[in-house]
Formats: C-alpha cells, sequence, structure tokens
C-alpha cells in the first residue's frame, strides 16, 4: 500500500518523552494520501480504506517493525488488537495514535532488549550446553511473557558470540563488540520516529 507520505514529517525525538505523537501536518497528510489513493482520477487502482485493508496495514506495520519477533511480546500485540481493524478510521479521521502507540512501545522494547543483553555480555555463556538458535524468525510466535522473550535473546547473543568465539576473538572482544551492536539499537529505534511509520504504511 503506497501511503509513504502519509505520515512524512518528523516527530519527537527525546529519548525521555514517554509517547510519540502525530502532527496536525502528518495526520493531514494521511488524509490526503487517503483521499488521493481513493479516487480513479489520480489512482491507476483506487483502494477503498476499509477494515479489509486496515487489518493489512497492521499487519505490514508490525512486520516493519519487529519481523523477525524479537521485542514485541503476545501482551503487546494482544493490546494492539483493537487497532487492527480501526485504522482506516483513524486515517479518514486524521488520528494517528494508533500507530504511534505501536511505535512508542516498540522504542522501549527495544530498550529493554538492550539492557537484557548487555547484561548477558557480562558473563562468558555456557558452550557445552545443546541448544540451537533459528535464524529466521519470521514464521515464529510471538514470545508468551517477558521470561520467553528473554530466553529467545539469551540464545540469540550467545549465538552471536560463539560465531564470535569461533573466529578466534577472546571474551573481552566479544563482549565489546556486542555491546557496541546492542547499544546502537536503541538510538536507531528512537530515530525512526515518523519515518518508521511512514515505512510501516507502505
Amino acid at each position: 500500500l503506497p501511503l509513504t507520505l502519509a505520515i512524512a514529517a518528523t516527530a519527537p525525538t527525546s529519548r525521555t518523552t514517554p509517547a510519540l505523537a502525530a502532527t496536525e501536518a502528518q495526520a493531514g497528510a494521511a488524509y490526503m494520501v487517503y483521499g488521493l489513493l481513493s479516487d480513479s482520477r489520480y489512482a491507476y487502482r483506487p483502494l477503498n480504506l476499509d477494515d479489509k485493508l486496515s487489518v493489512d496495514i497492521f499487519r505490514r506495520y508490525l512486520d516493519a517493525l519487529d519481523g523477525q519477533k524479537l521485542f514485541f511480546t503476545q501482551a503487546d500485540i494482544t493490546r494492539f488488537q483493537p487497532y487492527k481493524a480501526t485504522l482506516d478510521d483513524s486515517i479518514k479521521a486524521q488520528n494517528l495514535s494508533a500507530p504511534y502507540d505501536i511505535l512508542g512501545t516498540y522504542a522501549r522494547r527495544v530498550d529493554q532488549r538492550v539492557a537484557f543483553a548487555r547484561g548477558l555480555l557480562a558473563q562468558p555463556f555456557d558452550f557445552t550446553a545443546k541448544e540451537s538458535w533459528a535464524y529466521d524468525r519470521e514464521k515464529a510466535t510471538w514470545a508468551a511473557d517477558q521470561a520467553a522473550l528473554n530466553d529467545i535473546w539469551r540464545k540469540y547473543v550467545k549465538n552471536d558470540a560463539l560465531r564470535l568465539k569461533l573466529a578466534g576473538r577472546s571474551q573481552e572482544e566479544i563482549r565489546t563488540t556486542h555491546d557496541h551492536r546492542k547499544a546502537d539499537l536503541g538510538p536507531r529505534a528512537h530515530e525512526r520516529r515518523g519515518d518508521a511509520v511512514s515505512q510501516g504504511f507502505t
């Protein structure tokens, strides 16, 4: 769905802001694009912005943010469910609080995961245990809760640490490398701001 222009401005960037919110310009742009896409004079294949399309927008947005299911839990997804068939109404009403609520939750979850990963790296892993890591989690189910997500991340970070160990890196080098990688996740999540909403609605 080509709604790239729908929310193409910037949102608040402060790491201390508890929730992101759309500006009036962004909300107006969303409504404008809706009008263009639904008008046969401007769109080759006019789209009906209805509940069916809302469900597709919802799915694409979650995939854009957390396609590998490493940040949201099932509890988050359950809380987002009321938005699933109402994003069409939100766009028509120029009310983008729903996608920004999801984006704000995503940014907080990234911060939590970064803190957890950095804690794991403080101690060396036990590589004698028989465990496996699935690289492609696109078809995996959402983690039931924080405990389940912690176990996923433990295996995720452990797998990366093992790859570096096999490459001849020392424990200190492994810790430093991973610390830098995971530390970058937080700023990137907050920098996405309105752009992430835009991409998710594309």
